[in-house]
């Protein structure tokens, strides 16, 4: 069974108090594949982000009781993918700085949405397209919020900046979005 709403605190408690596997089970099957998805967003291979968010759930098991002090438990493991999945660009670019400006960030559609389904194949690749034209944090944001259906709150507790500069970065995408299909549209 997976969870539906976004209280995910019976659960979290009966993995830390209890231990229970049938809980942490069902906390991986509700959050491996959007989270796999925002690792692959930023590490750009499957295998690597796979692992990575196999490590983050494993930590979280070894928690144990500690578990039950995480108070946004969503907003705690996308923080801990992002943190991780920086900490491996950094160890791979020793030498060189890193930045969160510099990832490229790739959006994810999920084809069997009926949205999805009724919007044809060059609109749907113009918008991808547009998509991708957007600044890497702005890339980010309307990733988060608009297709992994997170509040402005729990993105900026992830991404590590305020709740007005989250809305500016979304506001920033609709506005560029809006603009080049309404120049589309005219065509």
């Amino acid at each position: 069974m997976i969870v539906l709403s976004n209280n995910f605190i019976p659960i979290q408690l009966r993995i830390a108090h209890d231990r229970d596997e049938s809980a942490y089970k069902q906390l991986f099957l509700n959050f491996h594949k959007p989270l796999l998805q925002f690792a692959f967003s930023i590490l750009k291979n499957k295998e690597l982000s796979e692992e990575v968010v196999s490590d983050v759930m494993m930590n979280l098991w070894n928690l144990e009781d500690r578990l039950a002090e995480v108070k946004d438990l969503k907003v705690y493991l996308y923080r801990a993918i992002r943190n991780t999945c920086i900490n491996y660009l950094k160890k791979q670019r020793s030498s060189k700085s890193w930045d969160i400006e510099a990832v490229d960030v790739l959006l994810f559609y999920n084809e069997e949405t009926p949205e999805t389904l009724l919007i044809d194949r060059e609109l749907h690749k113009k918008i991808t397209f547009l998509i991708k034209q957007l600044p890497p944090k702005t890339q980010m944001v309307y990733k988060l919020v608009k297709e992994d259906r997170m509040t402005y709150k729990e993105v900026a507790e992830i991404m590590s900046i305020t709740v007005n500069t989250v809305d500016a970065h979304l506001y920033k995408a609709v506005n560029k979005l809006l603009t080049a299909l309404k120049i589309y549209n005219k065509q």
